[in-house]
């Protein structure tokens, strides 16, 4: 999913940029459209994909596709449009799941300390898991 965020340039055309770039990443700053038009022409066309470490390519021969992403479950328009064969949802309870946000925010540069990591990982996150968590279709698994 992380290649279907909205850029900064488009957040700040949305109607509130402030609130736009205080939760990015939230639903409403993907380009949700484009990830499900792209999940669901997997099965019928061939794609090659820029990944981290090199290109792949999926065909519709491709038997297995493991998706990773927050919003994937979600039962909203667009997002409940995604064709999946099955879909799986891992859960840990709230305190390590903003332990593990605040500590990777840190990390990977997105807050200047540990102590902002905290307060995304808070204010935003955890209003974005609580979106999933009442508006989720049920998994498989």
């Amino acid at each position: 999913m992380d290649g279907f965020h909205l850029t900064r340039a488009q957040l700040d055309a949305l109607d509130n940029p402030a609130e736009a770039h205080r939760r990015r990443g939230a639903p409403f700053t993907f380009d949700a459209a484009g990830l499900v038009k792209l999940i669901n022409s997997l099965k019928s066309q061939t794609h090659r994909w820029r990944s981290f470490f090199n290109a792949i390519q999926i065909n519709p021969n491709t038997r297995f596709i493991i998706v990773e992403g927050i919003y994937l479950h979600l039962s909203l328009e667009p997002w409940n449009q995604m064709m999946f064969d099955e879909r799986w949802f891992l859960t840990c309870s709230k305190t390590v799941a903003v332990e593990r946000l605040a500590k990777r925010h840190f990390e990977a540069g997105v807050e200047k300390s540990l102590e902002d990591g905290y307060r995304r990982a808070t204010e935003s996150d955890m209003l974005n898991a609580d979106i999933i968590l009442a508006n989720r279709v049920l998994p498989c698994k």
